[in-house]
């Protein structure tokens, strides 16, 4: 049975729109971890289902057979490809011995305050009624290159307006938010609550990293900005 996440890139693949978001990704071998460092020297290695213990793992290329290694709490630099995959692989059994990895195209994503921030938008919709966005955020790491992670752990939650000083790409974002939503709903009609997970590049591109549809909205109580009412519906 394919997870939730793998359902969810399925089903954007089958939009010609919604593809071109999509960051490449691949299932993570040692074939395909070379194949994605040589097209785009930095990429994430992520698991495909993705809970607090579950490490997320960026990896550059430095040239030379040479590759640094960062975890979000430590660096780590190591000579050739044989030694870096299985550091990788040691890492991730020791960690989650069930869990299937990805290899996915890195993000430069846009920073605030030299942090780079994703973002969360919340849609929901009753039995009879059109889907509504009803809350979204940023979320600023506490890292430089961190990989992408909604984990609430060591993050700052911003409103989205100051995340987004374009209007035009805030109605942009509005936009790539209904379409997979409705997409989503051609599938899974019973759906009633996604949360819709995204990253802005430095070229003020934006990408989907994922869709949640059982989500858990507890950023949304740490942030100050957004009214009460836009916080009940968020969590609720």
């Amino acid at each position: 049975m394919l997870s939730q996440q793998e359902n969810c890139v399925m089903i954007f693949k089958q939009d010609s729109n919604l593809n071109k978001l999509l960051p490449q990704t691949e299932w993570l071998t040692y074939r395909s971890l070379w194949d994605m460092l040589d097209r785009y020297d930095s990429v994430i290695v992520k698991p495909v289902v993705y809970h607090d213990e579950t490490p997320i793992i960026l990896v550059h290329s430095l040239g030379s057979d040479q590759y640094e290694v960062d975890t979000g709490y430590e660096q780590k630099t190591i000579q050739s490809k044989k030694n870096l995959y299985s550091f990788l692989r040691k890492l991730i059994l020791d960690k989650t011995a069930k869990v299937n990895y990805w290899v996915e195209q890195w993000l430069p994503l846009a920073k605030l305050d030299h942090r780079p921030f994703h973002i969360r938008v919340v849609m929901q919709k009753l039995s009879n009624t059109p889907w509504e966005i009803t809350a979204k955020l940023a979320k600023l790491t506490n890292y430089t290159d961190s990989p992408p992670s909604f984990s609430s752990n060591g993050s700052t939650t911003i409103s989205i307006e100051k995340a987004l000083r374009n209007s035009s790409l805030n109605s942009e974002l509005d936009h790539i938010a209904l379409k997979t939503t409705k997409l989503i709903e051609k599938h899974f009609p019973a759906c009633q609550k996604i949360n819709l997970d995204l990253g802005l590049d430095v070229y003020g591109n934006l990408w989907i990293i994922q869709a949640d549809f059982k989500p858990e909205n507890v950023l949304f109580l740490k942030l100050e900005e957004v009214s009460p009412v836009e916080r009940t519906k968020a969590v609720t």
